[in-house]
């Protein structure tokens, strides 16, 4: 009674000491034992707890009960294995020791021993659905998606639960059946249309398909249901933005940035959306504010430089560089940067050491290798162009713009001819309708004396790109080789007219003065 009426004023360490010399007087009472043990755990005195449990005993001596509850003691130290020892001499586990046996097991990573309580557990009560959906998640652990299936597919059939059908979708998923996956999501929000967890999923299968606009209903519906809206509201943005819904894009970020101006990253994405609009200032401004939080933001500094680019502001994209380096002057992506700005301003010498700089800072960098490889052929260097070019497609050797670029400079430079035609074939084979891979394979074409499939080629290029005056200057070549003049005279004049400063038109010059020449009446059509 004193020990109480400490309690009840707040007097713990007082109330303890009235509780031990309880107990002294009676060593006998379980009642009194489990109150003085109650009241050392309360206090974080573990050891005095133990103590009081075991006295003299040892753990094997000791009753079911005492065994439990020292295990259960032994958790709140961190003792893990010392309480699994305890439980383990437990005889008859009744399902409320396997599942601390399996948690046990679970913490200390012995997988197959967790499941092992697990499925115990189940067998005393299979209706468990949270244990069930335990050992699913752990037989996934292990990959061994066959028997988490079943294990699902078996406690569904005891009713449609639809954190059962969520979980077969994420299996299925796992297994690489993304189609069925997806029914199943559908099936559990059908049965439940507030399992978030399924919205997500389905909603996450179709990002991963890139089908952007069935997402965007269920992002819509996670939004809503978070009361902050700051856990969704930045991906469904980004679905919008990516869904061509620009307009929506802006008004949910504007919405959140009311709630956190200081956010950075909405910034950014505010900037892509005008950005995709061609609202180029308020893109630049968004992209500046996204800085201003975050100086080390390296897409910012991209976006601020590509941004000037766009708007043929060359002197402030070089100024902008600038500063990306010496904001980031361990980054590869800013000297890259500072290098693709002057390849742009066509100052190709100077983008050299910048190049060099990026690719030292990362050498799988395969955009600083492409822009390299091309200020190395427009300085002259075709060799070491190549080297950068065949860099490229050796870490990433699907890149078809690669495979053009180095095809087409051998073409046009007369060499390797084969191994261009082979490289231009796979540059087409993984885009058939980029008119400027196009444009190279019927110039190798024509470069191997194939006029007719340079021909078949040229026409397909033209069809898809004729407002370029390189293209229309090969056109007019392959023309002259087929002895076509009158028709390529033509195609040389139409070449100055789309573009009098490409890299074709002294050549178109050369030839049109060559033809007017040859030709009777100076190439000029006669009526009858």
């Amino acid at each position: 009674m004193q020990a109480r009426e400490c309690e009840h004023h707040g007097l713990a360490q007082l109330a303890l000491q009235y509780y031990e010399m309880a107990y002294e007087l009676d060593p006998a009472s379980r009642t009194l034992r489990e109150d003085l043990v109650q009241r050392y755990v309360l206090m974080s005195k573990f050891d005095a707890a133990i103590q009081c449990i075991r006295g003299r005993k040892k753990d094997v001596d000791l009753s079911d009960a005492d065994k439990s509850l020292c295990a259960g003691i032994y958790m709140r130290m961190g003792q893990y294995s010392r309480a699994i020892d305890v439980l383990e001499l437990i005889p008859d586990k009744h399902k409320e020791i396997r599942y601390m046996l399996g948690l046990l097991y679970e913490s200390l990573g012995n997988v197959p021993k967790a499941l092992a309580n697990y499925r115990e557990y189940l067998k005393k009560d299979s209706s468990s659905i949270e244990m069930v959906l335990k050992v699913s998640a752990l037989y996934g652990r292990q990959r061994n998606w066959g028997a988490a299936e079943s294990l699902l597919v078996a406690a569904g059939k005891n009713g449609q639960n639809p954190r059962l059908f969520n979980a077969l979708g994420e299996v299925k998923l796992a297994k690489g059946d993304s189609a069925l996956a997806l029914d199943f999501f559908k099936m559990a929000v059908m049965i439940d249309s507030a399992d978030l967890d399924a919205v997500r999923n389905i909603a996450q299968a179709y990002i991963h398909k890139s089908d952007y606009a069935a997402a965007i209903p269920y992002y819509e519906k996670l939004y809503t249901s978070d009361s902050t809206g700051e856990l969704f509201g930045k991906t469904l943005a980004l679905l919008y933005y990516y869904g061509n819904k620009y307009e929506k894009a802006k008004s949910l970020l504007r919405t959140l940035l009311a709630s956190d101006i200081e956010d950075y990253e909405l910034h950014f994405y505010l900037g892509l959306a005008y950005e995709a609009q061609d609202s180029l200032d308020p893109a630049r401004v968004e992209f500046e504010k996204t800085l201003a939080i975050r100086n080390d933001y390296g897409d910012a500094w991209l976006k601020v430089a590509y941004t000037d680019i766009k708007q043929k502001e060359m002197d402030e994209a070089l100024a902008d560089a600038n500063r990306f380096t010496k904001s980031m002057p361990a980054s590869g992506a800013a000297w890259r940067t500072l290098g693709y700005v002057h390849n742009v301003r066509k100052e190709f010498p100077a983008a050299l050491p910048f190049f060099r700089k990026a690719i030292g800072i990362d050498s799988a960098d395969t955009f600083a290798w492409y822009e390299l490889g091309s200020a190395l052929e427009r300085t002259g260097d075709i060799a070491s162009s190549a080297q950068a070019f065949r860099r490229v497609l050796a870490l990433k050797p699907d890149d078809a713009a690669a495979a053009n670029y180095l095809g087409y400079m051998w073409a046009d430079k007369g060499m390797k001819l084969d191994s261009a035609r082979s490289l231009l074939a796979f540059a087409v084979s993984r885009d058939t309708a980029n008119g400027a891979f196009l444009d190279s394979y019927a110039w190798v074409f024509y470069k191997l004396g194939s006029l007719d499939s340079a021909l078949v080629y040229i026409g397909k290029a033209l069809k898809l790109i004729n407002d370029d005056g390189v293209v229309m200057s090969h056109y007019a070549d392959i023309l002259h080789g087929t002895g076509k003049d009158r028709e390529a005279l033509e195609a040389y004049k139409k070449s100055l007219d789309l573009d009098p400063k490409s890299d074709e038109s002294d050549h178109a010059k050369k030839m049109i003065r060559e033809l007017e020449a040859k030709l009777p009446g100076g190439g000029v059509k006669r009526g009858k």
